[in-house]
């Protein structure tokens, strides 16, 4: 029992984090109340020779012996072990790792890579589309000015064509916005993530700091077997997380995690809001035995954990819905490059090639280019949660398992909007060639009419005067 690790296996989580420092400060508790042989404090005694309370009973804790003179060791009771006794006190040291254990180190390397968006974060401009697709109002609108560049790229070309490049544009765009929401609903569920591991710890400190509170009050108040005066102990840990909602603003930058241009801030804050209206709030009053006090404790830190579990699910869950509702709001697949734009016949095109060829190089080429690098941007975060350490606990196995369900659920979709994402840049990149193929027909075409005519003036001035 002298070995506690827990406060060394701890990671501080900031400045205001003292989870390591109290557990220190309980393991120094159980060490003190388990070797009772080295002080005169409490200790679980017997007595002889027909003593006995006046409520007949012949043990009990005793807490402080030298305020009882007139009970004496070996005249009156005999010590038979530590108050402690029956129980297992490295529960609270299990549990505190099974949740510190639950917030792997890569999780904000992902975050930033699944929050760096493109054309609804860090966008240059208002939103200039109105038919790039909405399932909800929790969705974050395109700021880019897609719609008005690519209709300046394709300036000057007055045909079928041109009205089919447009209309596929939009439905690219409509996928697009879609498929970048997706990934910033997989950012928010990360912080969301994260918001509950910090409030569990941050719960997990105060519970703990209030059985320390009390196990002072029993020594301090009460010198035998009674429940003593203090702080209730503990109380409800998180509640509701699955209806709090955070808002991913990036600014065009990636993140420092914990950052989140307050994402987590405000989770955190919302699911203590949430807690503190909870219905099952939990308040305990000291029993009066040792044993008794830190076995509930035990109990409901036992409870506590599998609601933190159930919250870590109820994110997974969200997350597949919030998915699915953006994917029917859009479009499920990027759509096929319309080739047809390239079947007009050379004579019916009415169009400027230097200004449309021109335009896929300064309006498409560069789109293409981001959203590759984008692509990159996005694998990266897939790949690091992926890796993720989720922690394991044989005490507590349903928070290292959320934590794995949760964590395999995110790549799986992440992963499928990484492909859709991939494909939609490929696919971009083929209507530049094709629009690059319409431009180069009509300039050979535009230069075989010109040739007619050079050759027709030839013609004729070579026929000499009768």
């Amino acid at each position: 029992m002298t070995d506690h690790p827990t406060c060394a296996q701890l990671e501080n989580e900031g400045d205001n984090d003292d989870l390591q420092h109290t557990m220190a400060e309980y393991a120094a508790w159980i060490d003190y109340l388990v070797h009772y042989e080295g002080h005169d404090g409490p200790r679980r005694i017997r007595f002889i020779d027909g003593n006995r309370m006046a409520d007949g009973r012949t043990e009990v804790d005793l807490n402080k012996p030298a305020d009882q003179p007139l009970i004496k060791e070996g005249e009156h009771y005999e010590v038979i072990g530590s108050v402690l006794d029956g129980t297992d006190p490295s529960t609270v040291h299990e549990a505190v790792l099974a949740v510190a254990g639950c917030s792997p180190s890569v999780l904000g390397e992902a975050y930033n890579g699944v929050a760096t968006g493109y054309l609804c974060v860090g966008g240059d401009g208002m939103p200039d589309d109105q038919d790039a697709g909405e399932s909800a109002e929790s969705e974050y609108p395109m700021l880019l000015p897609l719609s008005s560049d690519f209709a300046e790229m394709r300036k000057g070309w007055i045909e079928d064509g041109n009205a089919k490049a447009h209309d596929w544009e939009q439905r690219r765009i409509r996928f697009a916005v879609g498929n970048e929401n997706a990934f910033l609903a997989i950012a928010e569920a990360f912080a969301l993530y994260e918001a509950v591991y910090l409030e569990a710890r941050r719960s997990l400190d105060e519970a703990v700091k209030a059985l320390i509170a009390r196990f002072e009050a029993k020594v301090a108040t009460s010198p035998a077997e009674a429940p003593a005066d203090g702080p209730n102990w503990f109380a409800a840990l998180i509640a509701g997380a699955g209806v709090v909602s955070v808002t991913i603003v990036t600014g065009g930058a990636t993140l420092p995690w914990l950052a989140a241009a307050g994402a987590i801030g405000t989770a955190t804050a919302a699911l203590q809001e949430q807690a503190g209206k909870s219905p099952t709030r939990y308040e305990a009053a000291d029993p009066g035995r040792w044993r008794d006090l830190l076995h509930g404790f035990c109990e409901e830190i036992t409870r506590q954990l599998e609601q933190v579990a159930r919250e870590i699910d109820s994110i997974r869950q969200n997350l597949v819905s919030r998915i699915a509702a953006i994917r029917n709001g859009h479009s499920l697949a990027p759509p096929a490059p319309d080739e047809s734009i390239k079947d007009i016949p050379p004579h019916g095109r009415n169009i400027v090639p230097d200004q449309l060829s021109n335009g896929v190089g300064r309006w498409l080429d560069p789109k293409v280019d981001a959203l590759a690098a984008n692509s990159r941007e996005y694998q990266a975060g897939i790949h690091a949660i992926g890796g993720a350490d989720w922690g394991s606990s044989s005490r507590f196995p349903a928070i290292p398992l959320a934590g794995r369900n949760f964590g395999d659920r995110v790549v799986s979709l992440g992963q499928e909007a990484v492909d859709k994402h991939n494909t939609m840049v490929d696919y971009l990149r083929q209507h530049g060639e094709a629009l690059r193929y319409v431009a180069d027909t009509a300039q050979a075409s535009e230069d075989n009419a010109v040739g007619v005519i050079n050759n027709l003036l030839k013609s004729v001035e070579s026929v000499q005067p009768m």
